[in-house]
């Protein structure tokens, strides 16, 4: 047998196989006895399948202005603009509204007013409002608050972009959750968070471009909060104004007009980085303490008018400084980096360590 018949002979046994291997998995070719019945869907089944879809996702909204006094899910079916009204009352507990990725957009052109884009009116006897959640959309261009949720006790706000409000983009109440939110340019504080507040991945930029207020922070968090990896930059007044009893970790606070980061009393303040912050005031700190009882550990300070300001502590109830670093202050003086009053803890200041920094010196606070 020659090398070409071997070679032939090779290739058709092969194709044999494929098409007798194609052929037991084709099934078999015979139809099934008695009449074919289809296997899909009608139309009629099709559209109860996209209406108990839409059912599920709650009642649509396509005009505004609207009071919700339902008890329900409800979506923003289309980008609305409106003047002259607030967009959204709710005015009943367990509502969720998705803004379904649109925008809902006032008449605010300059000059403060009343009108909010989202409010959630308290209850009889002035109780709060339950169980209320936002997200999924913007609320822009209203004369006064973005979303005014004052009046909300245990609420969630998600993803959402606050932008050019006559007044604060968000003002949540107490026990909330506030999650990826935006507020840019509001002409007020940005993010203002009620008691026992959690924040997460927020960021507040560009607020309190209003005249003739001093609330023109990036956020102002009420006692009991807890911030995390959020971002406070190039804000009118102070990046985050804290009160007593506040978390606040892993966050950035960048180029605001006075402080980056201020607290009262008995806040922990962890591993944020401030930068370029109080060059337009005397005195303006990256982490600025006013009260006593506070822990400051692990931040990074630089560029800042001082970079750590702390204010004297009690003799029973000073503050406590530790493993901190700072470097250049505005004006380059050396005792800007670590303004420290009296009755206070902090580990020992050193100056460029170097090789100098042993293990002896794990709580050194450093300038460098």
């Amino acid at each position: 047998m020659n090398r070409w018949f071997r070679r032939t002979s090779g290739f058709g046994l092969l194709a044999l196989t494929a098409c007798l291997g194609a052929a037991a998995l084709a099934g078999p070719l015979d139809p099934p006895a008695g009449p074919i019945a289809p296997t899909g869907r009608t139309l009629d089944e099709l559209y109860t399948a996209i209406q108990s879809l839409q059912s599920q996702r709650g009642t649509p909204i396509t005009s505004l202005p609207i009071t919700i006094s339902q008890s329900g899910a409800y979506y923003l079916a289309a980008n609305i603009q409106l003047g002259g009204s607030d967009g959204i009352t709710i005015s009943a507990d367990d509502v969720t509204l998705d803004l379904n990725g649109r925008t809902i957009t006032g008449n605010f052109t300059g000059t403060a007013g009343t009108l909010r884009g989202i409010v959630v009116t308290q209850g009889a006897g002035s109780a709060p409002r339950r169980n209320i959640t936002i997200r999924n959309g913007t609320v822009r261009d209203f004369t006064s608050v973005g979303i005014d949720a004052t009046n909300v006790v245990a609420g969630r706000f998600e993803n959402l972009n606050l932008f050019n409000n006559g007044r604060s983009g968000l003002i949540a109440g107490e026990a909330c959750v506030i999650v990826q939110c935006v507020a840019r340019s509001n002409r007020e504080t940005g993010i203002v968070s009620g008691l026992g507040n959690t924040l997460e991945n927020c960021t507040a930029v560009a607020n309190g471009a209003r005249p003739n207020t001093i609330n023109t922070n990036g956020f102002i968090i009420s006692a009991g909060g807890t911030v995390r990896g959020c971002s406070a930059v190039s804000n009118q007044g102070t990046g985050f104004n804290c009160a007593s009893q506040v978390t606040i970790v892993h966050c950035e606070a960048v180029g605001n007009d006075i402080s980056g980061i201020v607290v009262a009393n008995e806040c922990l303040v962890e591993s944020n980085n401030s930068n370029s912050n109080g060059q337009n005031v005397a005195n303006g700190g990256g982490v600025t303490v006013t009260g006593i009882a506070n822990r400051i550990v692990n931040n990074n300070c630089t560029g800042n008018d001082l970079n750590f300001s702390v204010a004297a502590g009690a003799a029973a109830g000073g503050n406590f400084l530790a493993r901190n670093s700072a470097s250049r202050p505005t004006g380059g003086v050396a005792a800007n980096n670590y303004s420290i009053g009296a009755n206070n803890h902090f580990g020992q200041v050193l100056t460029l360590p170097g090789t100098g920094f042993q293990d002896n010196a794990s709580f050194a606070n450093i300038i460098y």
